[in-house]
């Protein structure tokens, strides 16, 4: 669905203007602030209106000592209040007529119009039919990869961190990722969020997690990350349940275009690794490869005692972690070619290896054995063709993922065995889709039908013995599953979908809906879910050349994972995730169903400002959390959960200074009133607030942020070993300063060298995050990175 070509022509108009290397990014705030990482997309055409005088470009830092004057920007009553339908697939471009972003003239900061923040291109919330974010059917939230470099962020946790009302829970291992107060529960990881590639899934289906270290895709093959937040099951089918995120990888250079980078990142101890990538294309040819490879230690730290009737013993939390090591390793393939007659051809590989050290895992916690390593790869072909009034895309896909050989758990203070989980997946899935424009600008359809077929093998554990127990010698090996359960289960889904977006009225340029539909089968294994029906409606309206308002809403549907249904128990006694259809007697484990509705605001104040502010209302039937079952965990469908939230956005630019800032707020209604404690595992409150100074004239680039995360509920996992006592996790702050090159050619030419500086968690913050099975999960102290990067 996100043609690239649609993707290369807003990027050639973008380029076009000169846009600024680092684009002042985010908010500032209502109340404390919470994320950097914004809209850096290509940017649509704004408006019809006066422009301002355009400001002189700089293609290298001067050498004079007296930099040009800058430009001043127009004021804001000269803009006229016209709007522009922004709804349907803008004309294609080719890519050998769009400049690579690295040779684009650098516009001065002091000239960017932040109007281009709000008007810029996304594909995420239209299905991939290119809207203005300010318009778009879905609260989308972008992060360019400008920003990405200037906050040296090598990881889709670091940046999803900082977007309002999103929080991620860092185990060291898997990140989890909740939503506007919407948690996955126990190792949640990503199964509430789609997470995408260029609009391909690409996660590890048998806990419905994609992996956000480092492994997930290699920084440098990424464009921007949109983020989509609300319902978007009417357009991505099963778990686009709350957010849906997005990252859109580069567009092939007309020139070659090789980066080569190393890196050194220093916690407790120091760490190396080292990245590359190699773009080229021009019009009827194209390639982009990517790989990233680290060794990462967080070694030294400890636990906290957070509650009174912790799991442990005193000595655990006197103990710190040895030889955490991670060796994420990524890698990424883009290659196209085709003709505007016969149409384009695009595969897409990636492989992701999770390799971690897992010294704060549930059974296994300072264990200083135990090693998660999980292979994921994939491979999708694309098709894309147009007409005058007509579009299609046709896709089909291979996925599959297991443990490697050097996967092993060990119970906390027991090495009479170790264990290796059994789990893994192998799947295909497809898609076709048609866009049809009967009546221009003012009418576009886009409907399709894709599947998903998945061969899923059950988790179960495999015990190693290091000592003799009965007739079983040291080195033998035990499956704990019993040998009547299936090892293997299949699971399909068949959707069909219908997208209709207009501007109806001719009077109302400014006024755009779009509804979806969308319809599911699925079934897994023994379990034939009801048809599962989903809808999104959304209306905009540009208010003025400035201002826009919008309405947003939809229901959308999440599954339940084979591990929530099928797992077998076996690594120790306690605290295992047991498949609801394991355990006799239980309800079977049905899809939850989440319905939302929102309002958005945003424009431009004072020419130098930008606001978005947005609240919304959930609504999520048929909860699936986990249970206790005697010592256990199981999922189950719960009742409703309630509540709403607040988010506001805020930026300022003015010559070489920008600031920007976010703030969220959430609140849990129960039994008709609002909640008097925090959501489990979610904050009531965060935010953000941060400034850059960029002054090409003496190479540097410089930001500076502070994160503030509020109170967290207890997992229910540890209010229920507190003798079901609720308690919180107290607030905590987060300081980061990143300094940056840019310009900077040491070989001549339009080779450049950068290089940055960052310390992440400066002053030394050590509040924990809530866990589960006994303890709360420690934070890593502070860090620093830093990275040479040579850019041919």
């Amino acid at each position: 669905m996100f043609t690239s070509r649609q993707r290369q022509d807003s990027r050639g108009r973008a380029r076009a203007r000169g846009r600024s290397l680092f684009r002042p990014a985010l908010p500032l705030a209502v109340w404390l602030s919470a994320s950097l990482g914004h809209a850096d997309e290509p940017a649509n055409p704004s408006p019809p209106e006066i422009e301002p005088p355009p400001a002189p470009l700089i293609v290298d830092p001067p050498a004079a000592t007296t930099p040009p004057p800058p430009a001043t920007p127009a004021p804001a009553t000269t803009l006229a209040p016209v709007a522009v339908p922004a709804i349907s697939p803008r004309p294609t471009a080719d890519p050998a007529s769009v400049p690579p972003a690295d040779s684009a003239p650098i516009k001065n900061i002091e000239s960017l119009d932040l109007k281009d923040l709000l008007n810029e291109p996304v594909v995420t919330a239209g299905g991939g039919i290119e809207e203005e974010r300010s318009l778009a059917s879905a609260n989308v939230y972008t992060i360019s990869r400008d920003e990405i470099a200037a906050h040296g962020y090598r990881s889709l946790a670091e940046l999803l961190a900082t977007v309002p009302n999103l929080y991620v829970i860092d185990d060291l291992v898997l990140p989890s990722l909740g939503v506007r107060g919407t948690t996955g529960g126990v190792k949640a990881g990503t199964r509430l969020v789609k997470v995408m590639i260029n609009g391909q899934s690409v996660n590890f289906r048998p806990e419905l997690t994609s992996f956000l270290g480092p492994e997930f895709i290699p920084i440098e093959a990424v464009e921007r990350v949109e983020i989509a937040k609300g319902p978007l099951s009417a357009l991505y089918g099963a778990n686009a349940f709350i957010a849906t995120v997005n990252v859109i990888t580069r567009d092939p250079s007309p020139s070659l275009h090789v980066e080569a980078a190393g890196r050194a990142t220093f916690y407790n101890n120091a760490g190396f690794g080292g990245s590359g990538l190699l773009n080229y294309g021009d019009k009827n040819r194209g390639m982009l490869l990517a790989i990233t490879l680290d060794q990462i230690d967080r070694s030294g730290i400890n636990l906290q005692r957070t509650f009174t009737n912790d799991y442990f013993n005193s000595d655990l939390f006197e103990r710190r972690s040895n030889d955490d090591k991670a060796n994420p390793l990524g890698v990424f393939g883009r290659f196209y070619i085709g003709t505007d007659n016969v149409g384009r051809f695009i595969l897409s590989a990636g492989l992701q290896r999770l390799d971690s050290k897992g010294e704060f895992q549930i059974n296994s916690v300072l264990t200083h054995q135990t090693r998660i390593a999980l292979v994921n790869a994939w491979l999708q072909l694309r098709y894309e063709k147009s007409w005058s009034k007509v579009s299609l895309v046709a896709t089909t896909g291979y996925s599959q993922g297991d443990p490697t050989s050097d996967y092993r758990l060990n119970l906390t203070g027991n090495n009479t065995s170790l264990f290796r989980p059994n789990y893994g997946y192998k799947a295909v899935d497809g898609k076709a889709e048609v866009t049809y424009k009967p009546l221009g600008e003012r009418l576009s359809l886009l409907g399709g039908v894709d599947f998903e077929w998945t061969r899923e093998q059950v988790l179960y554990y495999t015990q190693t013995l290091n000592q003799v127990q009965g007739l079983l010698q040291p080195g033998d090996t035990v499956d704990l599953i019993a040998r009547k359960v299936s090892r293997e289960q299949t699971y399909y889904d068949v959707g069909a979908f219908l997208q209709l977006a207009s501007t109806p009225f001719t009077r109302l340029p400014g006024l755009h809906f779009t509804g979806n539909l969308r319809l599911d089968k699925i079934a897994f294994g023994p379990v034939d879910f009801p048809l599962q029906f989903s809808w999104r409606l959304s209306a905009a309206y540009r208010i003025s050349s400035n201002w826009t308002a919008r309405l947003f809403g939809g229901q959308a549907f999440q599954n339940p994972s084979g591990v929530m249904l099928f797992a077998q128990p076996g690594f120790g006694s306690a605290n295992n995730v047991i498949g609801n259809l394991t355990v006799a007697g239980l309800p079977a484990l049905s899809p939850q169903n989440i319905t939302s509705t929102e309002a958005l605001v945003s424009g431009r104040l004072f020419t130098y400002l930008t606001l978005e502010v947005a609240a919304y209302y959930r609504a999520l039937q048929n909860e699936i959390e986990f249970t206790r079952q005697g010592l256990d965990f199981v999922a189950t469908n719960a009742g409703i959960d309630r509540g709403i939230g607040f988010e506001s956005v805020l930026r300022f630019s003015y010559r070489w200074f920008s600031a920007y800032g976010n703030a969220s707020f959430d609140a849990p209604i129960r039994d008709g009133v609002f909640g008097d404690k925090p959501s489990p595992l979610f904050p009531r409150g965060m935010g953000l607030i941060g400034l850059d100074i960029h002054v090409p004239q003496i190479y540097l680039h410089a930001n500076t942020q502070v994160r503030i995360i509020g109170p967290r509920g207890a997992s229910q996992s540890n209010t229920y070993i507190n003798n079901d006592r609720f308690y919180e996790l107290p607030t905590y702050a987060l300081w980061d300063l990143t300094l940056s090159s840019v310009g900077l050619r040491l070989f001549g030419g339009d080779s450049e060298t950068r290089v940055l500086v960052s310390g992440r968690n400066l002053l030394g913050e050590t509040a924990p995050d809530p866990g589960a099975g006994g303890f709360d999960l420690p934070r890593l102290g502070r860090s620093f990175l830093v990275e040479i990067r040579q850019i041919f």
